[in-house]
């Protein structure tokens, strides 16, 4: 009688541990099956959450690797909104540029290059926001942008003298604004010519080289002290380091008799004088 209940002990034994084994196994199974839906699941509402941070980390361990780079992209693209929302458009257009074709994010990576150009513009950096508007072609104004921020580069450059900069980007604005009024002007101080008709012809008549020759001659005399040189009709007067001055040219009228006017700042030059500016405040 011990010997058969110690039988059926040993069975049930077997048959429980047998039990337990199969449904072990059907759980990892189960488990196994459903892993990669739940993985999934658990990402989504992280989205839902807008916690792109727990989001990204809980993409990497879903098994679909294409699902896995949705996801990602997602993130990508929060991330970028909430970028632009705090003004960092140059990271957040990183961000759109990373998502390709998803949901809009190609528009939304030219507005934030549009809102990079703009802020340029508020700056006062009139040549980079010309250049980024244009780079932006056909989207939003871009177009009327770009012809503003030249017009605003070419005023920028008169005030500074730079006249030859400014007839450039003048003559290519076309009839924007007063474009032309203000290239004609250029025009008649350039050739001398009293007819803004004329001018201007004679302006727009120069070849390449001459172009090139009144760029260099246009920086060489902005690179010169204001005060230090100055030319007359025939003579021209310069300062010397020591502030002596010096005289060359016609003297007819003894306007390069100079050798006695020393210790000056600043010299000057009529059409048949030359006058001479003392630290005291006296010109002779």
């Amino acid at each position: 009688m011990r010997t058969d209940g110690m039988r059926r002990a040993v069975i049930r034994i077997v048959l429980w541990s047998t039990l337990a084994f199969f449904m072990v196994l059907g759980g990892a199974y189960f488990v196994r099956a459903h892993l990669p839906a739940w993985r999934e699941d658990r990402v989504e509402r992280l989205l839902e959450r807008g916690d792109t941070a727990a989001a990204r980390s809980a993409a990497g361990r879903v098994d679909d690797e294409a699902a896995a780079q949705e996801y990602l992209t997602r993130c990508d693209y929060m991330d970028g909104e909430a970028l632009m929302e705090t003004g960092d458009w140059a990271a957040a257009r990183e961000l759109f540029a990373r998502c390709g074709a998803y949901a809009d994010a190609r528009e939304q990576a030219l507005r934030c290059d549009y809102l990079l150009a703009d802020a340029m513009a508020a700056d006062g950096d009139w040549a980079g926001a010309a250049d980024a508007f244009s780079a932006l072609g056909a989207f939003s104004d871009a177009a009327d942008r770009t012809r503003a921020c030249r017009y605003e580069l070419a005023l920028a450059r008169m005030t500074a003298g730079d006249k030859t900069a400014a007839g450039e980007l003048l003559s290519a604005l076309g009839d924007y604004r007063d474009a032309p009024a203000l290239l004609r002007q250029i025009a008649m101080e350039y050739t001398g010519l009293s007819d803004p008709e004329a001018a201007l012809q004679a302006y727009m008549g120069l070849s390449a080289g001459d172009w090139e020759r009144m760029k260099t001659l246009e920086q060489a005399r902005l690179a010169v002290p204001r005060g230090a040189v100055d030319v007359g009709f025939y003579h021209t007067v310069g300062l010397a380091a020591d502030g002596r001055v010096l005289a060359c040219g016609d003297n007819a009228f003894g306007q390069c008799e100079v050798s006695g006017l020393r210790g000056a700042v600043a010299v000057a030059a009529g059409a048949y004088h030359t006058a001479a500016l003392f630290p005291d405040g006296t010109v002779r």
